[in-house]
């Protein structure tokens, strides 16, 4: 993927598909934002020019996966919204006020005349209020059906493609105790059988953080670009420290190294690499790293066993575009490296807290 078709993939117009998911998620968090917050970025989802703008909208969501929203209150609208509305309350409050004004001139010892015009004109301009408030909550509504219509055959026709795909197109799973499936596996029939042999072993893993978001935001297609983009600066950076990927799986990739402090330059590399496309083109993904040193079992290129196992949940632990290592891989870097205590993590599938240290970069 070019430089060229990165720079697209920030600037490209998005699709009704994309906004109608964009407002689906924002729908399903209105309780959580607050019914100002989610009308507003609903407002900026339907006005957002490119597709990166339009992630930015639902980036510090929490995790949603369905396309269908829950029942939520509508929007809150406002009749000050209404430009026709506006300008009738502005004639209303100059010429009540000239009014209160020829009143004060000329006889304001005598009855205040001018509560008449203004009360009876007030009572239009309240109804004016209400037409207004119930004309944005149509408008409002009417927009969301047309999106979401037009876009359900799209979505449909997504789903049919997916239905359709053969099964060793998919990406393939991470069974516990076992690590990540090779990407490389033959279409069909099990993969080869070899001996496992034990090996000492550097092994990192990285992690796209919200892939499942972004996937539902800028579209299959689009999300396949960007992982290839992705995938390629790995290899780039693999090559310059004499790593090797071992597998992938989604957007998780693992990758082996012969000493820590090669896997750490590495680590901080992709992480400077990342940045510079973000600061170049706008929009780049963020990214989570982990690294684990031990005694692991090899068996045809493919590494297993726990010193695996902790790599990736340590990864899982680190906050987005964070390095974390572990005190083995800690214990064998030198000088070159600002290292900070991460202190002690959860870690998911131990029965104890992990210590890991943060690597600057």
């Amino acid at each position: 993927m070019s430089d060229a078709e990165l720079t697209r993939i920030s600037e490209l117009a998005p699709t009704d598909e994309d906004r109608v998911r964009v407002l689906n998620l924002l729908r399903t968090a209105s309780s959580r934002l607050g019914l100002d917050e989610a009308e507003r970025r609903m407002d900026a989802a339907v006005k957002a020019p490119t597709k990166a703008e339009l992630a930015l909208l639902v980036w510090d969501l929490p995790d949603a996966t369905s396309a269908s929203p829950p029942d939520v209150a509508p929007p809150k609208v406002s009749a000050l919204r209404s430009l026709a509305f506006r300008l009738h309350g502005t004639t209303y409050g100059l010429v009540n006020a000239m009014l209160i004004g020829i009143w004060g001139i000329t006889d304001s010892n005598h009855l205040f005349w001018p509560f008449f015009p203004i009360a009876g004109w007030g009572i239009g301009l309240g109804a004016h209020a209400v037409v207004a408030r119930g004309a944005q909550r149509a408008q409002y509504e009417k927009q969301i059906k047309r999106l979401e219509k037009r876009g359900r055959g799209e979505l449909a026709t997504s789903r049919a493609a997916r239905e359709l795909t053969p099964p060793w197109d998919e990406a393939p799973t991470v069974r516990p105790g076992r690590g990540p499936d090779r990407t490389d596996r033959p279409a069909s029939g099990p993969p080869a059988v070899g001996e496992a042999k034990p090996a000492r072993v550097v092994v990192m893993f990285t992690d796209m953080v919200d892939s499942t978001r972004l996937t539902m935001v800028i579209g299959d297609e689009d999300w396949t670009r960007v992982r290839s983009r992705y995938r390629q600066l790995l290899t780039e950076a693999y090559a310059g420290f004499g790593g090797q990927e071992v597998s992938a799986q989604g957007d998780g990739f693992l990758a082996r190294f012969s000493r820590p402090g090669d896997a750490v330059q590495c680590a901080v590399d992709i992480q400077r690499r990342i940045q510079a496309q973000r600061n170049e083109y706008g929009f780049a993904p963020a990214v989570r790293i982990g690294i684990n040193s031990g005694d692991a079992m090899e068996e045809q290129g493919d590494v297993l066993g726990t010193t695996v196992n902790i790599a990736a949940r340590v990864t899982s632990a680190a906050e987005p575009n964070e390095i974390l290592v572990t005190e083995a891989v800690a214990d064998q870097m030198d000088d070159r490296f600002q290292i900070r205590d991460g202190g002690l993590r959860p870690v998911k599938g131990l029965d104890r807290q992990t210590h890991v240290l943060i690597i600057s970069w």
